[in-house]
């Protein structure tokens, strides 16, 4: 495998909404240390205002569907996750266990002092460098915590879509980035149910990576494997969506690698926990993540 394949292979984030209604916060009084990328020699490129204190019109039903309109891009709202630092792998439970009504409990609850605090933040394209190269409707938020690359995303009445990648920078020193789609990837479907599945495919042309030409195809697969409770640190939900993503990548020049992504989406929240395996992972309830990610409350 090249190494722009491994630089390459990612899966956007989709932590976009953090409500005021719904679970409350469970009391985890452990301090964390802010994320900081430099640990993995990367570059974090964050920036701009995020609105406080701003509350979501939406009330989980809690009904076993996840409606297009419970899941709605809210720009400019800070959502704060706790994240596995850079370089450091975490045991998880995708599995969970199994309850008396068939659904699944995961219980993500524990602490540990190693963990990170870092704001996700999704933004409108209008001021980006490449907003010229997509649609008007769509926005923006960051492919990796490190934030040197971003996601393009656009919501329809019946899809989330990946449009493509960029560099937040237009010149980084390790060379600009703007990958387009020729048909957007699509993310998630609703009404979304357990035992969903489908399979989406981008093509890249005429690309750019880090500076250098790039052409290739992503294939997403993704399955609604369970739903059931999730417990955090500080929250736990009812009701959340277990969404299994592989994505493989085939370049043009340099071959095929892959990565598999477990998300926990939940009503009106978005995505709440996710678990990223290491590169070739072929298992989907993987063990070890090189990547953990849990909704929580700054202290």
């Amino acid at each position: 495998m090249t190494m722009i394949l491994r630089r390459y292979i990612a899966l956007g984030a989709l932590a976009l909404l953090l409500s005021s209604c719904g679970s409350q916060p469970a009391g985890d009084t452990q301090e964390y240390d802010d994320y900081n990328p430099a640990d993995a020699n990367t570059q974090n490129n964050s920036s701009g205002d995020s609105s406080d204190g701003q509350s979501l019109d939406c009330m989980p039903n809690l009904d076993g569907t996840l409606e297009s309109s419970e899941f709605e891009p809210v720009l400019g709202v800070e959502a704060s996750y706790i994240v596995s630092p850079p370089g450091e792998t975490r045991q998880v439970d995708l599995e969970g266990e199994e309850t008396p009504t068939g659904d699944r409990r995961w219980d993500w609850s524990y602490t540990t002092e190693s963990s990170r605090d870092v704001d996700i933040v999704a933004r409108d394209i209008d001021d980006k460098w490449y907003a010229d190269e997509f649609p008007d409707d769509t926005f923006v938020l960051p492919l990796q915590l490190s934030g040197e690359t971003e996601a393009v995303y656009r919501k329809t009445d019946d899809q989330m879509q990946l449009l493509g990648l960029a560099s937040s920078e237009e010149n980084p020193d390790e060379g600009q980035t703007l990958l387009t789609y020729e048909e957007p990837v699509v993310v998630y479907k609703f009404p979304l149910e357990a035992g969903d599945e489908w399979i989406s495919t981008g093509d890249v042309n005429n690309g750019t990576f880090e500076g250098k030409p790039y052409g290739g195809t992503d294939t997403y697969e993704v399955d609604v494997r369970a739903k059931g409770e999730m417990k955090l640190p500080n929250f736990t939900f009812e009701q959340v969506f277990r969404i299994d993503t592989k994505i493989t990548t085939n370049a043009a020049a340099g071959g095929t690698a892959e990565r598999r992504q477990v998300s926990f989406v939940a009503e009106c929240f978005g995505e709440v926990a996710r678990a990223r395996s290491r590169d070739g992972v072929k298992k989907p309830n993987f063990d070890e993540a090189a990547e953990v990610r849990r909704l929580g409350t700054r202290q």
